[in-house]
């Protein structure tokens, strides 16, 4: 199980930090207990090596280096009854070797509660909040433009709260309602643009037709506004039908298919102010044994870009395959492929002076190599690959990286 939740923990921070995104903050390893309540420390040290630390942002050339990050962690469970609480906290300074103005520090933390009601009845609740940056995307000294500050850092402060009310009944049936909302807000007056607010609110409902599998619907409503730029307020509805498999069994995980539509509160002068979108939505894992599986993530859905809030078509596959030998289960191995395209619904301004309609196609690759040194100590190895083929300057780029991890959990 430690292997199992490392992986997921470094797969996790594969990825930046953007608004609405899932929290996940600590490896859950380790096991320290005082009475009922489980504490669960770490530490991680990373040092990284990329043969193009900024991805070319700017048309600059690649400017190759090391990022070393320190990451202490802790998380605390505290059992009471049938009723589960939480509590997490997470650090990450981030050490560039090119530039220390790119240095940068993360902070998470996170609490939430789970209770388990007689008579199938049970409600969640979780609260996380950020403080974080996008980091610099050149070195200091830089310009392009006449800009000099085109390539800041743009701090932001991140809150998001989630409750999710659940009941089964009549053995077979489950339903779920669901209410998250999330703030996410700049630091500086020059990066408002993009502050937004999104609530979103919506239920599902299951009915389990054998003892693994279940049916599910499920409809969500979604609400975003930008308070520094109106003209981006939009609502959204989605409607899903889909299978959902046992967590406990082989094939776990959820299979949904439906349709999107999101509408735009002002017309926006030579953009659409509407769109209607097939919508899938895939997450399933296959368990071949205890110690291989295979991961498929498949997604269709509208978004909003982070530099423009424009909206764009986001089309994505992920593939990850982890292993564990069988003879020495200290020894684990984990692959990762990806494909996604990005199509702007509308012409935006490039770093060059032209108006095009943004069009990406995006290939990644990973590898990771693991091994348990001690009960409570783990060292991976990895290599990373990102392909970012784009008609703009700013997001055209290839990268190389390698990276050392070394985890304690206490």
């Amino acid at each position: 199980m430690k292997k199992i939740l490392f992986f997921l923990f470094l797969f996790s921070q594969a990825t930046c930090l953007s608004p609405a995104q899932a929290q996940v903050f600590t490896p859950e390893a380790g096991n320290i207990k005082i009475g009922v309540l489980q504490i669960h420390p770490s530490l991680s040290l990373e040092g990284s090596y990329s043969d193009n630390i900024y991805q070319n942002y700017g048309g600059l050339s690649p400017v190759s280096g090391y990022i070393n990050t320190v990451s202490p962690a802790v998380k605390l469970k505290l059992p009471v009854a049938a009723h589960l609480f939480t509590a997490e906290a997470r650090g990450d300074v981030f050490l560039y070797s090119v530039d220390s103005e790119s240095n940068y520090v993360r902070r998470q933390a996170g609490a939430g509660a789970k209770f388990n009601f007689a008579r199938g009845l049970d409600l969640a609740f979780s609260y996380d909040y950020t403080a974080s940056e996008i980091p610099r995307r050149a070195r200091s000294g830089e310009e392009t433009s006449g800009e000099e500050d085109y390539f800041r850092a743009r701090p932001f402060q991140q809150n998001g709260a989630k409750g999710v009310l659940g009941f089964t009944f009549a053995d077979r049936w489950r339903a779920e309602g669901s209410y998250d909302y999330m703030n996410y807000r700049y630091n500086n007056q020059i990066d408002s643009f993009g502050n937004v607010d999104r609530a979103q609110a919506g239920g599902k409902l299951f009915y389990r037709f054998t003892t693994r599998i279940s049916a599910l619907g499920e409809y969500q409503y979604r609400t975003s506004a930008f308070p520094e730029a109106p003209e981006f307020e939009n609502k959204t509805h989605f409607a899903f039908l889909g299978l959902s498999f046992d967590p406990a069994a082989k094939l776990s995980g959820e299979l949904k298919a439906g349709y999107e539509s999101k509408r735009y509160d002002q017309k926006r002068e030579g953009a659409k102010d509407s769109f209607n979108n097939l919508a899938l939505d895939v997450n399933l894992t296959q368990r071949f044994t205890q110690f291989t599986s295979l991961k498929l993530l498949l997604n269709r859905t509208i978004r909003e870009d982070l530099d423009s809030n424009a909206p764009y078509q986001e089309n994505k596959g992920v593939l990850e395959f982890r292993y564990i030998w069988p003879r020495n289960e200290r020894i684990s191995a984990a692959l990762r492929g990806a494909y996604s395209t990005l199509i702007m619904e509308g012409a935006t301004l490039d770093v060059d002076g032209l108006m095009k309609v943004r069009d990406d196609r995006r290939w990644e690759f990973g590898a990771r190599f693991g091994y348990d040194l001690g009960r409570w100590l783990t060292l991976a190895l990895g290599y990373q690959y990102l392909s970012n083929t784009s008609n703009f300057t700013n997001y055209d780029y290839q990268e190389h990286r390698i990276f050392i991890n070394l985890l304690a959990s206490f």
